[in-house]
């Protein structure tokens, strides 16, 4: 039986999508990377915007339109929270929830061969990786679940209350993934900062991992402001092999649309934080996500954001349009600004961000940085930034000290530092 797969959304997805390959390749399966060739269509769904939703339709549609006799399985966001073309698209196939991914191969055999489906289990962290396909850094899921429920967000229906994963778990995937030569891991979870496992949290856990012999590398995935505290910050600027980046999402810089957000800041608690990070971590990359348009934002509520952007500082922005969500508190606020001003914010703030990106980049010229080569002598710097080193032979997957000595936008152009020794594999 052949199986093609197509992922959408987050970096839990990501990960999730290749343990459930592995899953699948282990139980005899074979991957094709086009529908028309395959048996099976396994869509693991993103549910965070109406776009994302739209786009898991669409692609479905589309394989199932040239190979009529495919079937398709879809999991995901989407499923959990019970959209109903969820059910429409999956009649000759097979809906599954996050929690039940790691079935996938099971039900995938029983539903092909037209035998009872196995009762679904429930378990969020039964899936496991050895690898990561088509990426030289690999995803290492460390949590499940949100409890914030922002007024904006269907998240926490879809993925249910935080869990964390069981640290030895962690330390054995991560020492499984070094062993299979992935130089840099990156932490992943829906709300990685509410880690909190057999008394161990965030920090800990990422100094744990760091001093695994053979990783170059360890980079956080998207931290909420309220969990960024001293210990993690200190782990941060304390060992080599933590990354100089944090991502801490912003939203709103204006106070009143933070309320009616549900984010547990303020403005101006959220510009002492970065002033925090700033005194503790040397050149930090701070990236951020900020939604525009959300029920309230006027002029002045996105004149405050943007201000509070410059003030921060940060290195990159993401700009989401406010997507109304089902059965989410903000699905039924009141809009107040006509489609084309939040259109016309949402360009200005891209563009706005466009400017932080290179300022920040001219910043770090002359500084001595590393890579993990992806392809031609380019890679993400430590502190997330797309580098070049010019010349042929870098080795793809190693890692290379650098001096950065140019940035071009938000791309930075470095010499090699050739006594550099990299940190030997166990």
């Amino acid at each position: 039986m052949r199986f093609f797969l197509q992922t959408f959304g987050c970096k839990s997805n990501q990960y999730e999508s290749q343990a459930m390959r592995e899953a699948l390749l282990a139980d005899g399966f074979e991957e094709v990377h086009d529908p028309q060739s395959a048996d099976l269509l396994i869509t693991n769904t993103c549910a965070v915007t109406g776009r994302a939703g739209a786009s898991c339709r669409n692609a479905i549609r589309k394989a199932v339109r040239a190979n009529p006799g495919i079937i398709p399985i879809i999991t995901g966001c989407a499923v959990d929270l019970d959209e109903a073309w969820t059910t429409e698209l999956s009649k000759d196939g097979l809906r599954v929830r996050n929690a039940a991914k790691h079935g996938i191969a099971a039900a995938a055999r029983a539903l092909a061969e037209e035998r009872p489906l196995p009762p679904p289990e429930s378990d969020r962290f039964a899936l496991k990786i050895s690898s990561f396909h088509g990426h030289t850094r690999a995803f290492l899921k460390v949590q499940d679940g949100c409890d914030n429920f922002c007024t904006y967000c269907a998240v926490p229906y879809a993925r249910g209350a935080p869990e964390s994963r069981d640290p030895e778990s962690v330390f054995e995937e991560a020492a499984r993934l070094i062993g299979n030569e992935y130089r840099e891991l990156v932490l992943t979870g829906i709300n990685i900062g509410a880690y909190r496992r057999g008394g161990i949290g965030l920090a800990d856990l990422s100094l744990r991992i760091a001093d695994t012999p053979g990783l170059a590398r360890l980079r956080l995935g998207s931290v909420e402001p309220t969990y960024v505290d001293d210990r993690l910050l200190d782990a941060i600027a304390s060992h080599d092999a933590i990354c100089r980046h944090i991502h801490l999402p912003l939203q709103s810089g204006n106070d009143l649309v933070l309320k009616a957000m549900g984010r547990r800041y303020t403005a101006d608690s959220f510009l002492r934080l970065v002033e925090k990070i700033r005194a503790r971590v040397p050149l930090p990359s701070i990236t951020t996500d900020v939604i525009v348009g959300f029920p309230g934002e006027d002029e002045t509520a996105f004149l405050n954001t943007q201000s509070l952007c410059r003030e921060a500082g940060f290195s990159r922005l993401h700009v989401f349009l406010f997507s109304p969500r089902p059965g989410t508190p903000a699905a039924s606020m009141r809009q107040t600004a006509s489609n084309r001003e939040i259109e016309s914010r949402r360009r200005r703030l891209i563009d706005f961000g466009d400017e932080l990106a290179e300022c920040y980049a001219a910043s770090l010229v002359g500084l001595e940085e590393r890579i993990v080569v992806e392809k031609n002598g380019e890679g993400l710097c430590d502190r997330y930034l797309r580098t070049s080193v010019p010349g042929n032979g870098l080795p793809i997957n190693s890692v290379q000290k650098i001096r950065i000595i140019a940035a071009s936008g938000a791309h930075l152009a470095a010499e090699s530092i050739p006594t550099f020794v990299e940190r030997p594999f166990p």
